[in-house]
């Protein structure tokens, strides 16, 4: 099935439709898909980019990013390009609805879908496009919270409760649905170097 890694979407009826600021996407050819969309007016805001077949492996963790300037779209798999376009100019559209993880949820027509069946251990979103090395950087060393450009960092690592809670200052917590947390997840480490290159 397809799973939402990501999504802020919504339905505002016939004959508006469909229109989503984003979603990223895990389809279920083991794909990974990003969309943003208003098909009110595609020629400005839709923008969508599928990679091949089996990009991700089942029970394997994967670290999926996806940058958009301009309508330029790259889709990242554990640091790695696995498709890219440029769409020409286009925009999100800035649609203001639910920020939801793991699920699409709107508030008309089909208004559950795209449940992830998997984990989810970290979600950053940037008010600016990283550059390949830098989505590296942060898969081996993740964000404390204060970067500039971060707006939105969750980590999970609360343990109980059902409130994630945003790590930079914007203070956007997120409230669990059905989830259970997990402590089995990969280890990020941050290599501490001095100006010699030695491990201090």
């Amino acid at each position: 099935n397809n799973g939402s890694i990501i999504a802020r979407r919504d339905f505002v009826g016939n004959p508006n439709g469909e229109r989503h600021h984003f979603e990223l996407t895990v389809l279920s050819d083991k794909s990974v898909a990003f969309s943003t969309a208003n098909n009110q007016n595609n020629s400005l805001y839709t923008a969508q980019l599928q990679s091949s077949s089996n990009t991700v492996t089942l029970n394997t963790w994967h670290y999926v990013s996806c940058s958009f300037e301009n309508g330029n779209v790259i889709i990242y798999v554990d640091g790695q390009v696995v498709a890219s376009q440029n769409f020409g100019y286009k925009e999100m559209y800035p649609n203001s609805h639910w920020l939801n993880f793991g699920i699409v949820h709107r508030s008309g027509g089909n208004q559950f879908f795209n449940e992830f069946e998997g984990q989810i251990t970290n979600i950053e979103i940037w008010a600016k496009s990283l550059s390949q090395q830098q989505i590296q950087q942060y898969m081996n060393c993740p964000p404390v919270g204060s970067e500039s450009g971060l707006v939105g960092y969750w980590n999970f690592e609360e343990g109980s409760g059902n409130t994630v809670y945003d790590q930079t200052s914007n203070g956007n917590n997120v409230i669990i649905n059905g989830a259970t947390y997990n402590s089995n997840v990969p280890l990020q480490s941050c290599n501490l170097t001095t100006v010699n290159g030695c491990d201090s």
